[in-house]
């Protein structure tokens, strides 16, 4: 049986049971609930309700301006400077390479509330060190977590210390999947090193770095643990996935959770469709 028979052997049958199971029902089942007010004792049918009644809410459209804020603040910084310690350090022996990805990937490696309880004695406003030595400098630190914009700064340093490794382990791999040919060639006809990094290896790390933007983006709107442990979603430091785990679970309002979800789930598949248009202009 050729190959194509086989993938299509797989998706009309155990295929599209996983799909069925774990794609199509769950998303099928969050938008059903989003029609309904219901606490999963009593559920009656609303519509449209639980949307309008999302948007109308200050509360909430001050959620998509932190979650935006917070992608805004991750994005650039995890999506590039491993880029360019990616570029910086293919050639140089491995030895480097396989340190420098140790001490990226090394905030990764505890779980995240572990992680948190670190950062919240970091940002204690009169014991931590943080404060401790912008008292050295003479500088009065803030009450990082009792203030919106020191939160959120303090909230996004966590999360960017945590998610530098992969993608530099990311474009590490792009770059080894480059047809050395193409450095031996550019070096005959006289490129240099900043040369065979800039026009070759950037322009073909393009898809990677496209999809890290995608999936920094998403980083702003998803982490939950970290908030949970540092603010309790206070001090205006929600973002999408915190305001909906609270409203399901501590207002118990399920089906407006299930319409935020709903929600979500419409602007991340706008992102990725975005993504893989501009994908295919810039590489074509």
């Amino acid at each position: 049986m050729k190959k194509n028979q086989r993938i299509l052997v797989f998706l009309l049958g155990p295929g599209a049971v996983f799909i069925l199971l774990f794609t199509a029902l769950p998303l099928f089942l969050m938008v059903q609930k989003s029609l309904f007010k219901t606490n999963y004792i009593f559920s009656e049918f609303v519509g449209l309700k639980n949307y309008i009644d999302s948007f109308k809410d200050p509360e909430y459209r001050a959620v998509w301006g932190t979650s935006f804020l917070y992608s805004a603040i991750i994005c650039p910084i995890v999506t590039f400077v491993p880029l360019i310690f990616a570029v910086v350090i293919y050639d140089l022996p491995k030895w480097i390479k396989n340190y420098a990805k140790f001490m990226f990937f090394i905030p990764s490696f505890a779980s995240g509330v572990i992680i948190s309880q670190v950062w919240r004695w970091i940002f204690q406003p009169r014991l931590g060190l943080l404060n401790y030595l912008l008292g050295l400098l003479g500088i009065q630190g803030p009450m990082w977590m009792a203030e919106r914009i020191p939160a959120i700064g303090g909230i996004s340093l966590m999360t960017i210390m945590g998610g530098l490794g992969f993608p530099l382990l990311i474009y590490l791999s792009g770059i080894l999947s480059i047809n050395k040919e193409l450095f031996a060639t550019a070096r005959i006809d006289g490129a240099n090193e900043w040369q065979i990094k800039t026009r070759i290896i950037l322009p073909l790390l393009i898809p990677s770095v496209l999809l890290m933007i995608l999936l920094t983006m998403g980083t702003g709107f998803y982490f939950v643990a970290t908030i949970l442990e540092m603010t309790g979603g206070g001090h205006g430091t929600s973002n999408f996935m915190y305001d909906i785990f609270s409203t399901a679970y501590y207002k118990r309002r399920i089906g407006v959770a299930a319409a935020r979800s709903t929600i979500v789930f419409v602007l991340v598949l706008g992102m990725v469709i975005a993504k893989r248009r501009i994908e295919k202009r810039l590489i074509t």
